[in-house]
């Protein structure tokens, strides 16, 4: 399977044709970095929402470019870390956008979309930059002790997981259980301070970290259960 690179560089083929071979060698040199950086360039947020959001690609990276240019949205410089605001057009095949100010971007201008770019330190890259699955890895050490025979979550995350971008990323699962506790479905009651997921019952309040949920769906896939 190509990388998010590889699809937009075909996805873009037009434009992508225009650069020299180099350009595109440099390009795709960079593509873990940036992936681990939490940056994408403005083709590579485009194609992005169209797999995981059923956005169209084409139309979201002339907007994404439009706002760019206009200094709508933070655009980046491939190896440099300050906002570059020199007045000329945005160059989509280069021009890189941290996922924070994505996930601002699309909350604001397509709220049916939302945040859907991961925090990078979720993201779990093969060598090639794909992203893998996060369930198959062993659990990692928890903040929050879980009851190992509560089951009180179980329902609310098997929902979660239905209604969840990517069924196989911890954090697509994560962000549909986030907007089930904000609408307060099941035994779920909101978001803590920290944006960590409050369960339970009011006289008797749990929390759920997105650690823990990793640890629970690993645990689960261990089982045998289906997800």
């Amino acid at each position: 399977m190509d990388n998010l690179h590889n699809l937009a560089t075909k996805r873009f083929k037009l434009l992508n044709g225009l650069l020299s071979i180099s350009d595109e060698a440099k390009r795709g040199q960079t593509y873990e970095s940036r992936q681990k950086a939490g940056r994408y360039t403005i083709e590579e947020a485009s194609v992005f929402a169209e797999i995981h959001a059923g956005a169209n690609a084409q139309s979201i990276c002339k907007r994404l470019t439009v706002a760019a240019s206009a200094k709508e949205i933070n655009i980046y410089r491939p190896g440099e870390n300050s906002v570059f605001t020199e007045p000329m057009m945005s160059r989509p095949w280069s021009d890189e956008l941290h996922y924070k100010d994505l996930n601002d971007w699309f909350e604001k201008n397509e709220p049916l979309i939302g945040r859907i770019f991961p925090e990078p330190n979720t993201l779990n890259l093969s060598s090639d930059g794909e992203v893998l699955s996060d369930i198959d890895q062993a659990p990692v050490p928890n903040i929050h002790k879980m009851e190992s025979r509560n089951r009180l979550l179980d329902a609310e995350i098997n929902r979660a997981i239905e209604n969840s971008l990517d069924k196989s990323i911890t954090q697509s699962i994560w962000d549909a259980l986030v907007k089930m506790a904000v609408n307060r479905e099941g035994c779920l009651l909101g978001l803590g301070e920290d944006n960590e997921i409050k369960y339970g019952t009011n006289a008797d309040i749990k929390i759920l970290t997105k650690d823990n949920l990793r640890d629970r769906l690993y645990r689960k896939k261990k089982r045998g259960k289906p997800r």
